[in-house]
């Protein structure tokens, strides 16, 4: 939730398969993920750097979904999942698959992952 602060993959290029896991303390039910694609800190940041296309979010028991934006780079910025029914889960791992290219480095970052049990 600081815009000031990001994940960046580490790897070399686009860091392609490279992924984030977010653990929790026990099992909850997700209804909602709103991920804050990129760098959020400046519109110039936002476009030197790269941001999520498409991606993979495991979940608990084998549970996975699939991710692609359908829309520009710049109104990928905040990307809204909601589930059709609520997801059971222990953690989250999001894997990279695709991306929007930065216009200065080759990197793949985000600013934020927030999971939410609307029930």
């Amino acid at each position: 939730k600081d815009p000031q602060t990001a994940w960046s993959e580490g790897a070399e290029g686009y860091g392609i398969n490279e992924w984030i896991q977010i653990e929790r303390d026990g099992s909850t039910d997700l209804s909602e993920i709103i991920i804050s694609n990129g760098i959020q800190q400046s519109p110039q940041i936002f476009d030197n750097n790269g941001s999520l296309k498409k991606f993979r979010l495991d979940f608990s028991q084998d549970q996975y979904i699939y991710y692609e934006v359908d829309e520009d780079k710049t109104a990928s910025k905040h990307i809204r999942i909601i589930f059709d029914r609520p997801i059971s889960t222990n953690f989250i791992r999001l894997t990279i698959l695709d991306v929007f290219e930065g216009s200065k480095y080759e990197d793949t970052c985000l600013t934020d992952i927030v999971a939410y049990n609307k029930g």
